[in-house]
C-alpha cells in the first residue's frame, strides 16, 4: 500500500469491491479468487480481523464454484478461528454452514444451525435447516430430511420470506414423494 494513501480500510473496501465486479462479470473465478487474497492480505496487514474472515471466507466460496472442495474447505477453516476470536457468531455460523455444505459432517449443519437460533438469526437458521434437509435426503435419511425441511419452512413462514417457502416445499413433496415409492420405505 503507498505510503500517502488515505486510510487502510479504504484499500481494503476498494480491493474487495474489486472482487464483487469480477464476480459480476461472470469471470471463472481466478481473478474475484485474486482480488479477496489481496483484499484478505491488506486486511491482515492492517489489523482489520472481520474484513479478513469475510474474505477468507469468500474465497472459498469461490473455491466451491470451482469445485475445488478440498480448498474451500481449507478457506473457512482458516476464517472460523478469526470469526471466533472476534466474536462474530454470524460469521462463525455462516462458516458452519459453509463447512457443511462441502464435507460430509452432520455436526457442522447442527452448528451452524444452533449458532443461528442462538442470535436469533431466523433467516439464516432456516436456511440451515432446509440445507440440512437436502444433504440428509442426499443421503437417503428422508424422515430426518422432512423433519428439518418441515422446520425451515415454518421458520420461513414466520420471518415472510415467500420465495424460500416455495423452494422448501417442493423439496418437502419430493422428499414425500421419495418416501412412498417402493423399495423406499
Amino acid at each position: 500500500m503507498a505510503p500517502d494513501f488515505p486510510t487502510a480500510r479504504l484499500a481494503v473496501e476498494i480491493t474487495d469491491n474489486l472482487a464483487a465486479v469480477w464476480a459480476l462479470r461472470e469471470d471463472d473465478g481466478r481473478q474475484r479468487r485474486e482480488w479477496l487474497q489481496r483484499a484478505a492480505d491488506l486486511a491482515q496487514q492492517t489489523g482489520q480481523r472481520t474484513q479478513q474472515a469475510s474474505c477468507i471466507r469468500r474465497l472459498g466460496d469461490v473455491h466451491v464454484s470451482l469445485s475445488e472442495s478440498a480448498q474451500a474447505r481449507q478457506r473457512y477453516e482458516e476464517a472460523l478461528p478469526i470469526y471466533r476470536a472476534i466474536g462474530d457468531r454470524l460469521g462463525e455460523a455462516n462458516c458452519y454452514l459453509a463447512l457443511g455444505r462441502v464435507t460430509d459432517s452432520a455436526e457442522f449443519f447442527e452448528r451452524a444451525i444452533q449458532i443461528h437460533a442462538a442470535i436469533q438469526a431466523h433467516f439464516s437458521e432456516a436456511r440451515d435447516l432446509y440445507y440440512y434437509g437436502l444433504w440428509q435426503r442426499g443421503r437417503g435419511d428422508l424422515p430426518a430430511a422432512l423433519d428439518s425441511l418441515t422446520q425451515a419452512l415454518g421458520i420461513f413462514e414466520q420471518v415472510g420470506v415467500i420465495s424460500a417457502q416455495e423452494a422448501v416445499r417442493r423439496a418437502i413433496v419430493d422428499t414425500q414423494a421419495a418416501m412412498s415409492a417402493p423399495g423406499d420405505k
